[in-house]
């Protein structure tokens, strides 16, 4: 009898460690919401964060609270009816079994009621919905982006009165730019700003490492971005590792410009522009960077 309590304490044990180390992972971000001219909080203000679906909103006093977050950096953009939409101007970072706060956002009124926009986005060969293709506006204030849900619908809201060009990528197809440009008129939705997309064919990657100039340890969090050059379509980025590794994915063959940058670091771009062929991954594209002076 004493032997069986033992064994079921020692597996009680283990169970609550395995959880904590679980929810160890997971990190939070705080902040609060206000109108820029009045300092008055808004109410019901829509937070979100890059590479997330969730949406969590401002309380009555304006305060937000994003938990159950993957530790990461991340942009944070809010959108409320009747301001501009904003995202901070750094990537925030979220550090497990940590809250980040203080992301605090003052917004400006857009002087009359916002309005939106709206489509679907399929594949051009085979008809099929598109889940998780990224639209983007033109001439907003913002790194703000919508995703397509599973029947590949999309709504761009909380937009200011306007004219936009309209974007749709997604992983292996062509981006594509609407025909036309866009007219937003506040209070109203305007529909059916359809994208067709055509599929790549096989895609390739780019993969390396990115250390530290002096110490040649590897740098965590460090953002690469591969941008298509010569008629290339589209590009990519990741996030270095806890090692320092990078791998960006779904890229159309051609040649690419590759960028990083890291906090606390100089910006550092590739010498030369990296050819990625189909089905095959370009390695070894390396960056050491250079510390920042000062403080």
């Amino acid at each position: 009898m004493r032997a069986k309590l033992l064994f079921v304490l020692v597996s009680l044990a283990l169970l609550l460690i395995l959880s904590g180390s679980s929810f160890a992972q997971f990190g939070s971000l705080s902040g609060r919401v206000t109108d820029e001219a009045t300092e008055e909080p808004i109410i019901m203000a829509a937070v979100t964060l890059s590479g997330m679906y969730g949406v969590w909103f401002t309380d009555t006093a304006g305060y937000y609270f994003c938990d159950s977050i993957p530790s990461g950096a991340y942009w944070v953009t809010v959108y409320a009816d009747g301001y501009f939409p904003e995202t901070c101007p750094d990537s925030v970072i979220v550090f497990a079994g940590e809250n980040t706060p203080d992301i605090d956002f003052a917004l400006t009124p857009t002087g009359g009621g916002s309005g939106s926009i709206s489509g679907r986005v399929t594949d051009e060969v085979t008809g099929l919905p598109i889940e998780g293709a990224v639209i983007g506006l033109s001439d907003l204030a913002c790194a703000c982006v919508w995703l397509t849900d599973s029947t590949g619908h999309y709504l761009c809201d909380h937009i200011p009165p306007g004219a936009y060009l309209v974007y749709a990528s997604a992983a292996g197809y062509y981006p594509e730019t609407y025909p036309e440009s866009v007219t937003v008129i506040g209070g109203q939705d305007t529909p059916n700003i359809d994208f067709a997309l055509t599929p790549l064919g096989e895609t390739g990657s780019i993969s390396g490492w990115v250390t530290d100039e002096e110490t040649g340890l590897g740098l965590p969090m460090a953002y690469v971005w591969a941008q298509g050059q010569g008629g290339t379509p589209g590009g990519g980025f990741a996030w270095t590792d806890s090692a320092g590794y990078y791998l960006i994915q779904n890229l159309a063959a051609g040649q690419y410009q590759v960028q990083v940058h890291k906090d606390g670091y100089e910006d550092e771009v590739y010498p030369q522009l990296v050819t990625v062929e189909e089905g095959q991954n370009a390695p070894d594209i390396d960056f050491a960077l250079t510390p920042l002076g000062g403080p």
